[in-house]
């Protein structure tokens, strides 16, 4: 089974499909029983069909439950985010490069992000390293957080030191390897 927990495009369509025709059943059943026997009784008569779907799925399908709460404890637009010393920080990945957030990576380091800063970075990084998206938000290329991060880490400063480590040799050949396997969900 794929990571997603639903499967390839047919598979996913077979399964709606299917979940679709259970709850035409289940309404069929239902409004005729209830036509029939009232609608206290007629639910009564479908009770078990509705609860023995419900079995199937909670016993088929378990793995999608239990994933639920994570997903919704994580969720921030359509993806996942990381997380450094339990601080958030989004990455992005845009045309097979990786991308990160310049207000996250100044929160982390405990930097203020001023405009002034802003014009001198993207002067000394240049536009394609250093840029600003449509919704406003400043994003640094994976190559010039790198070199940012290097040049302002002391032999003192461990969050910038392990961030700087942390991004280089974990987070974005991680992310490489989602591109190169088609699997990025635009936000990680």
């Amino acid at each position: 089974m794929s990571a997603d927990h639903w499967g390839d495009r047919t598979e996913r369509n077979h399964r709606m499909a299917t979940i679709a025709l259970a709850v035409v059943f289940y309404c069929v059943a239902y409004s005729t029983a209830w036509f029939v026997y009232g609608p206290v009784i007629g639910f009564a008569i479908c009770s078990p069909i509705l609860c023995g779907y419900l079995a199937w799925l909670l016993v088929h399908r378990a793995d999608v439950w239990l994933s639920f709460p994570k997903w919704l404890a994580l969720r921030d637009s359509n993806g996942t985010r990381y997380f450094f010393d339990d601080r958030p920080l989004r990455i992005e990945a845009c045309d097979g490069r990786c991308r990160i957030a310049a207000a996250d990576v100044f929160s982390i380091t405990g930097q203020k992000l001023s405009d002034q800063k802003l014009r001198w970075l993207q002067s000394r990084l240049g536009p394609r390293s250093f840029f600003q998206d449509d919704e406003g938000i400043w994003w640094f290329d994976e190559a010039a957080v790198l070199e940012w991060l290097k040049g302002h880490a002391t032999h003192a400063d461990r969050i910038t030191i392990g961030l700087h480590r942390w991004l280089e040799k974990e987070a974005f050949p991680a992310l490489h390897r989602k591109i190169a396997l088609g699997r990025s969900d635009h936000v990680f």
